[in-house]
């Protein structure tokens, strides 16, 4: 019988498209709802064209989730908040993948997990 080597885990998301519709609509509800149930351990490093600071960013969080979920409990909030930062840049910019692996380096990150949420002509 073959032996496969344990899966390793993610230890960060980037996720790509953070200030556009589907991050707002489905996922910032999403990453609250681990950070609830305490299963988001790993910072989420947003990547955009925007350049936003992260607070700006954070506020955009902020402000989608309690849409989606008007009874928000702000302590969760403030553990999701703490773990969110943002790249900004085009897609097509090589400073802006570097920028990425700076903050994921930063961050601790050695297996980061890709989210992207943007539209199919920029894959």
């Amino acid at each position: 019988m073959l032996s496969r080597p344990a899966p390793t885990r993610a230890d960060a998301l980037a996720l790509f498209g953070a200030t556009g519709d589907l991050a707002k609509k489905k996922i910032f509800p999403a990453l609250y709802r681990l950070t609830e149930a305490g299963r988001l351990e790993m910072p989420v490093v947003g990547v955009a064209a925007s350049e936003w600071s992260d607070v700006r960013f954070q506020a955009h969080a902020r402000e989608s989730i309690e849409v989606a979920i008007p009874d928000m409990d702000p302590s969760v909030f403030d553990r999701l908040a703490a773990r969110l930062s943002l790249v900004g840049g085009n897609y097509e910019d090589r400073r802006t993948f570097k920028k990425l692996a700076g903050k994921l380096k930063a961050a601790g990150a050695e297996r980061p997990a890709h989210y992207l949420a943007i539209p199919p002509a920029l894959f």
